[in-house]
């Protein structure tokens, strides 16, 4: 009986069910006029010129699937597919290639902040995909509107990138692989983005078959250079302020055969990547008199030598360059505070690290 009983309560909580459903109420959010969901949705997304996530959470993508209204506004926003985060591989898929293109043109006439990175799947000497020739396209396509681009891409496409980049102000950039021994001549490129001054130069970059143009770029960061391109790199970016080096022991080593002359370099930061680096090889060859912040690996300004030796090494930049340090940073110290004090009186701050 209680079983009956409790069959026809549920039976008349189903039977009013129709009724409400047959007077939806609207809901409140499609009230909201287009421009301010508009807004809302720019908010929602990560600021631009961050990259937001090409699915989940924080994409744009996720606004489209949620009702209608909601697909139209956000298909006619443009400031929300100004930004674009793609990883694929050498193997790239048709579908990635048509997600990125319609993305960029849904992004309209809006300034573009970019990261296309490929990953090499096999062997480096693997020819890629038929699909992935037409990755460059499809964003060389839009190149008059970069502004922020991160750009990792296969030695055999990098002749594609051409064209007017009016708006380009910093770049990331590098091969995806090291170019072999009998590689063709040097490939010229982002030489027509006036605004270029920010670069950063990915694992794999080999400045001797890539050329940039070094003159104007001001903020330089090379996450993996020998001491040889270090040098090589200084010599043709002459005005430079701030400076980023991460480098590694090279075999071959050729002096330059005069000093190099930074006259606008300001904060100028060695890294160590390796054991057998050794500094020297960069700043014995390095005037630098408007430096301010120097950052270097103590150990690496000498390993084979006396402690005191080490610091001749800062002595001579310093007489050399006739500058007036503010802030040296000092990363493994093996000599005392006190001696560096003594060794470098003007210099207002010594941070051990």
């Amino acid at each position: 009986m209680q079983t009956q009983a409790s069959f026809h309560k549920d039976s008349n909580v189903q039977t009013s069910t129709p009724d409400v459903l047959q007077r939806p109420e609207r809901s409140p959010i499609l009230e909201i006029p287009p421009e301010i969901l508009s807004e809302i949705f720019e908010r929602f997304v990560p600021a631009y010129p961050e990259w937001p996530p090409l699915s989940g959470i924080l994409s744009p993508l996720l606004l489209c699937r949620i009702c209608r209204y909601w697909r139209e506004i956000a298909m006619s926003t443009p400031t929300l597919w100004a930004a674009i985060d793609l990883s694929i591989d050498n193997q790239a898929e048709e579908q990635q290639l048509e997600l990125l293109d319609l993305w960029l043109s849904r992004s309209g006439s809006c300034p573009l902040s970019l990261s296309i990175e490929v990953t090499v799947r096999g062997s480096p000497d693997t020819m890629p995909h038929p699909s992935l020739s037409q990755l460059l396209p499809t964003i060389i396509r839009h190149c008059e509107r970069w502004v922020h681009i991160k750009l990792v891409v296969p030695l055999a496409l990098l002749h594609l990138i051409r064209g007017n980049m009016p708006l380009l102000q910093d770049l990331a950039f590098g091969p995806t692989h090291l170019p072999p021994d009998d590689a063709p001549p040097p490939v010229t490129i982002f030489d027509m983005a006036p605004q270029l001054t920010k670069v950063v130069l990915q694992d794999c970059f080999v400045p001797q078959a890539i050329r940039l143009p070094w003159a104007q770029i001001t903020h330089l960061e090379g996450l993996c250079l020998y001491e040889g391109e270090c040098v090589h790199i200084l010599n043709l970016a002459v005005n430079l302020v701030h400076c980023t080096l991460c480098i590694v022991c090279g075999t071959e080593y050729s002096p330059p055969p005069t000093i190099i002359t930074l006259p606008h370099l300001r904060d100028f930061f060695l890294v160590v990547r390796d054991d057998e680096t050794d500094l020297r090889k960069v700043l014995n060859h390095l005037a630098l008199p408007a430096l301010d912040t120097l950052h270097v690996v103590e150990p690496f300004l000498g390993q084979d030598e006396p402690p005191d030796t080490r610091l001749d090494v800062l002595k001579n930049l310093f007489s050399r360059s006739e500058c007036v340090v503010r802030e040296l940073r000092v990363v493994d110290p093996s000599i005392t505070e006190s001696s560096y004090r003594e060794a470098f009186p003007s210099v207002k701050s010594i941070i051990f690290l």
